[in-house]
């Protein structure tokens, strides 16, 4: 659904969770407290603890929060969509078992 909506992946606190939180709680969502150097690259096979950045990048360029109200409105319709799909066919299996 991230990528559908913003063309890309998000990350760690990062495209999509930030743009759930801001399409559920917009108050709780700072962008005036964002800096350019707060999201920091995941690199594979290194494992740090704590991490380097408070927002994590899986992908190179890729992941950063997006502050778009109707983006971040549309990305919670989409996942609500799906999620909701998702249960719905658990269910319907279960019924079909018996």
């Amino acid at each position: 659904a991230t990528r559908e909506i913003y063309g890309h992946e998000g990350g760690h606190a990062g495209t999509d969770e930030n743009g759930m939180m801001l399409a559920l709680r917009p108050e709780l969502v700072r962008e005036e407290l964002y800096r350019a150097e707060l999201p920091a690259q995941a690199q594979s096979g290194m494992v740090t603890a704590p991490f380097p950045g408070t927002i994590i990048l899986y992908e190179k360029g890729e992941g950063e929060p997006d502050f778009d109200r109707d983006r971040a409105k549309r990305l919670f319709e989409l996942v609500s969509e799906r999620v909701g799909a998702a249960i719905a066919q658990v269910f319907s299996r279960w019924e079909q078992l018996g």
